[in-house]
């Protein structure tokens, strides 16, 4: 994860503890920086010693899972494979960059895996996280291929049987110099229709959207019951990027977010199975306010837009983050004052949004919302709004989760609806056009 606030690995420790191997950026030529293994000495040397790295490659070392002393091996997952993926590798400590796979072609219908090491390294157990339904195995380091089944989540596949699931595309658009990776979730048959699309936003810094991971919640509903395209997008800043972040000023890394969302948007918008009257926005916290910064960034682009504990002002978050993209408040009141949706919301006036919000977030604290809400009161704006009374950022009461769902699907569904008055409207028939 080049740039990211996200990461914050533990090191892994030689057992005399003179060693430590953790991930650092490695420049692989003109591609930029990748994350990549390196070792250091615990007591620093004079002089200082450079990084010994490990492993290198237009690639990410997404997670350090183990180190084999006795076997001389290091095991983590990366994403040499693909960026959507997440395989087991190892490598030797000598730096040869001599690296083996574990579970490439291990198991039908994954390449997505979490992996987890018994204390001796002579047993692991792997996650496999998708594409397929997910199960978990448990594998014997000498031979993978030797491995026992904990769960394979047989009544999800038999229920799925049969189903009309979604179908999914992966994409690479390229845009200023810099790789776009979309991933739509499309309904079966998609290339005869005319489909809404609901975007589901997120952009974190050092987050990724587009992964192989299985998933079945309330987007997929949408997908496969009411015939809506699914797209998410990993603008600059991503994993598995290797781009030259660092030469991006930071504190307009939203604004890069969001003209990154919109040049998307463009482009699907060309698709012929796409209908660009009836195109819709989803975020959570940092893609919350993304979404809301869209809708003011364009004109009637979107047919509506869903905001879940938005951020909306950078001076009531996390000072951890906010001040290191955007600067101590201080010396940067501009910046803050820019990047806020509170500026916004006259151009929010006539936009079509849903708010949601538990009372009792600590993460984004409820005041982003009330702050918001203050000010589209004043200007007389058009929204809706959800509250869940003493709930936090993940909603825990089943009750409250299945309101949620609920309302996020009605909401959608009702948005996103084919009108066929509309549509007579805004297309004349062709007697008209060539009277």
């Amino acid at each position: 994860m080049p740039d990211s606030f996200a990461q914050q690995e533990v090191p892994l420790f030689s057992s005399d503890g003179s060693w430590f191997y953790l991930t650092l950026p490695a420049k692989q030529g003109a591609r930029g920086e990748f994350r990549h293994i390196a070792s250091l000495p615990a007591q620093p040397a004079i002089p200082s010693v450079p990084p010994r790295f490990l492993t290198s490659g237009n690639w990410d070392v997404t997670v350090l899972c183990a180190l084999d002393e006795d076997n001389g091996k290091i095991y983590f997952l990366s994403t040499e494979e693909s960026r959507q993926s997440r395989h087991l590798y190892s490598v030797d400590l000598e730096g040869i960059f001599q690296r083996q796979c574990l579970t490439c072609y291990l198991l039908d219908g994954c390449s997505f895996f979490k992996a987890e090491f018994s204390p001796n390294q002579t047993y692991f157990t792997l996650y496999c996280l998708g594409p397929g339904v997910p199960k978990v195995t448990v594998h014997s380091t000498k031979d993978p291929s030797i491995y026992i089944v904990l769960e394979d989540n047989t009544p999800l596949s038999e229920a799925l049987y049969g189903k009309r699931l979604p179908e999914t595309v992966f994409k690479t658009l390229t845009a200023d110099n810099h790789d776009l990776h979309l991933k739509l979730s499309m309904p079966q048959r998609y290339e005869a229709k005319l489909l809404p699309l609901l975007i589901i936003v997120d952009g974190v810094p050092g987050s990724q959207s587009v992964t192989e991971e299985f998933a079945m919640g309330w987007p997929e509903v949408l997908a496969s019951t009411h015939d809506v395209a699914l797209a998410w997008v990993d603008g600059r800043s991503g994993v598995g990027w290797g781009q030259k972040i660092s030469s991006v000023d930071p504190r307009k890394l939203s604004s890069f977010r969001v003209k990154d969302q919109l040049g998307v948007v463009e482009w699907l918008m060309q698709l012929p199975y796409i209908d660009d009257r009836r195109i819709a926005l989803y975020g959570k916290a940092f893609g919350g306010y993304l979404s809301l910064k869209m809708l003011a960034a364009s004109d009637q682009l979107f047919k509506c837009a869903v905001a879940v504990a938005p951020i909306t002002d950078f001076k009531l978050y996390n000072a951890a983050f906010s001040e290191r993209y955007l600067g101590p408040p201080a010396k940067e009141e501009h910046t803050y004052l820019t990047a806020s949706v509170l500026e916004d919301v006259h151009k929010l006036k006539d936009e079509n949004f849903l708010l949601l919000h538990g009372t009792a977030d600590a993460r984004v604290h409820f005041q982003h919302s009330a702050e918001l809400l203050s000010r589209l009161v004043k200007v007389e704006a058009n929204y809706s709004l959800q509250l869940y009374p003493d709930e936090g950022h993940t909603l825990r009461e089943q009750r409250s989760i299945q309101h949620f769902q609920q309302t996020l699907v009605h909401y959608l569904q009702t948005c996103l609806r084919h009108n066929p008055l509309l549509a007579s409207i805004e297309e004349p028939d062709e007697d008209e056009e060539d009277d």
